[in-house]
């Protein structure tokens, strides 16, 4: 029986697992019609809604690199079409130039929510910790 030897499964860790926290918005501005139109809820949502996909980088890179934590803030050009039209690094103390590009590659994809006019610029102030 399968089930009468459940006890004796050896049970395995998988090491130390990353976690991205993302406090607050670094700071949004564009002109006043977008930001009437593009709320700092409404961005925040969008990069919380990513955070899996991050967090999946950042255990790959963590997998490679034990001891991979840090800060990264990233600038963030959102259109009024809702897509990213830039993102760029602002400052790192990450120190791996494939992890930061891989994570910039990302966010460019992301999806925001369209308005009828302007873009916004956010700073995400990202931070790369080891948990467990």
């Amino acid at each position: 029986d399968i089930l009468s030897d459940i006890d004796d499964v050896e049970t395995v860790s998988l090491g130390k697992k990353g976690a991205i926290k993302v406090d607050k918005i670094g700071g949004m501005r564009g002109n006043e019609n977008a930001l009437g139109k593009r709320t700092e809820e409404s961005v925040r949502q969008v990069m919380l809604s990513n955070t899996g996909r991050l967090t999946y980088i950042y255990n790959k890179y963590l997998k490679r690199n034990p001891d991979l934590s840090g800060k990264m803030v990233v600038e963030v050009v959102i259109a009024a079409s809702g897509d990213v039209s830039s993102a760029k690094l602002v400052s790192s103390n990450m120190n791996l130039p494939e992890f930061e590009r891989e994570i910039l590659n990302f966010i460019r994809r992301w999806k925001y929510e369209q308005i009828d006019q302007g873009s916004v610029t956010v700073n995400y102030p990202l931070f790369f910790n080891k948990v467990g």
